[in-house]
């Protein structure tokens, strides 16, 4: 989980909206987290653990709450939030923003794929900016990637600017046609879903945010940059998904977006 400042907002494309900055050529000259280094808020202290299972994670509410609140199944960190994503089968090449310092869900990736997709992870508080470069460097490469995942970061930044700039990265480094999977953490209870946000402050003095929102209180934001006719959320399974190259009959590689999400990827 990780908050940052990424590339400065940029004309919002939609289908209506065709005018889109050539991203590859900026990408080749800015280092898209170099904003994120001035920040006074993360959340890296949360990414102290690598993910070892594809289970989700079982919290059970603490007992002297005056509520019976259920247990909470969390599939929206590591293994777990990326074993719950279905992705089509053109996807080939998947960036993880925001995705820690671990390298526990890239090494699940190449086994379950056989090593036939590609998972690479950047992070501007969890990884090296020399690490962040070689896999900005490699989307340059490929001309974009077929799948982008971001993994409870929208629900850690406190400022709508900065979560239209992670959103916006994300349509960007994505190929046409392409997909993004935003996983939302919710919050424990008794805050879970009520947007009652919560700042702490870590032991080097930087603040960390939790929302405590469901996923489709994001929803707009997405669909602010991907349109709204290409994006939907699913609180269930704590997830935003958004499209790029949508058509309500088939894309260009044939695949009819409308029925293949809402039919494959969470049932």
């Amino acid at each position: 989980m990780s908050f940052f400042s990424s590339c400065p907002i940029r004309k919002v494309v939609t289908k209506n909206n065709p005018g889109q900055n050539n991203t590859m050529d900026r990408l080749a000259v800015e280092y898209v987290f170099a904003e994120a280094e001035e920040q006074p808020i993360d959340s890296a202290a949360t990414n102290t653990v690598a993910s070892t299972s594809p289970l989700p994670l079982l919290y059970r509410p603490d007992p002297k709450l005056r509520l019976p609140y259920p247990c909470i199944s969390d599939d929206t960190e590591g293994i777990p939030a990326i074993a719950s994503l279905e992705f089509p089968s053109f996807v080939t090449k998947i960036v993880d923003i925001g995705g820690g310092k671990f390298d526990s869900v890239s090494e699940w990736m190449s086994r379950k794929y056989s090593g036939k997709v590609e998972f690479k992870v950047m992070d501007p508080f969890n990884r090296s900016r020399e690490h962040n470069q070689m896999v900005q460097d490699w989307i340059l490469a490929n001309d974009g990637v077929d799948a982008v995942t971001s993994v409870s970061v929208l629900n850690v930044i406190p400022t709508l600017a900065d979560r239209m700039r992670h959103i916006t990265l994300a349509y960007d480094v994505l190929r046409s046609p392409g997909v993004a999977y935003f996983k939302v953490w919710a919050g424990s209870w008794p805050k879970r879903g009520t947007g009652d946000f919560e700042i702490g402050i870590q032991s080097d003095g930087l603040q960390t945010f939790q929302a405590n929102k469901w996923a489709s209180a994001f929803l707009q934001e997405v669909a602010s940059v991907f349109g709204p006719e290409n994006v939907f959320a699913d609180n269930n399974a704590n997830c935003l998904v958004a499209v790029k190259g949508y058509s309500t009959t088939t894309s260009s590689k044939g695949t009819n977006w409308q029925q293949y999400l809402y039919q494959k990827l969470f049932f």
